[in-house]
C-alpha cells in the first residue's frame, strides 16, 4: 500500500485528515493564483485530490515528515497539476464547470 508522506502538525490527528485540510487550503489558493471559471466546490475537490496524489508522491521521493509549509507546497503543486489536467479534460470536450 502507497503511504502519504508525513505531515507534522501542532494538533497530531491523522494523517489523511491533514492532507485533506491541506488539499482544501490548497484549492483555494490555486484558485487564486490561476483563477478560471471553476467554482470553489470545484477547486476546492482538485485541490484535495491533487494533494492527496501529491502526498503519496512525496512520500515516495522523501523519507522525511513535512512540516506545514512544504507540505503546502506539496498540496499546491498537486492542485495546480491536477487544475491544468481538468481544464485541459474540459476544454477537449468543449464545456467549463461552474459549480
Amino acid at each position: 500500500m502507497l503511504n502519504l508522506a508525513t505531515v507534522s502538525l501542532l494538533a497530531g490527528g491523522p494523517n489523511w485528515l491533514a492532507w485533506i485540510v491541506l488539499g482544501a487550503l490548497a484549492g483555494f489558493i490555486t484558485k487564486k493564483i490561476m483563477g478560471g471559471s471553476e467554482g470553489f466546490i470545484t477547486e476546492t475537490v482538485l485541490g484535495i485530490v491533487g494533494a492527496l496524489l501529491f502526498a503519496v508522491v512525496a512520500g515516495l521521493i522523501f523519507n522525511a515528515s513535512l512540516t506545514f509549509w512544504p507540505s503546502l507546497l506539496v498540496a499546491i503543486v498537486g492542485a495546480v497539476v491536477v487544475v491544468l489536467i481538468w481544464r485541459a479534460a474540459n476544454n477537449a470536450m468543449g464545456r467549463t464547470t461552474r459549480i
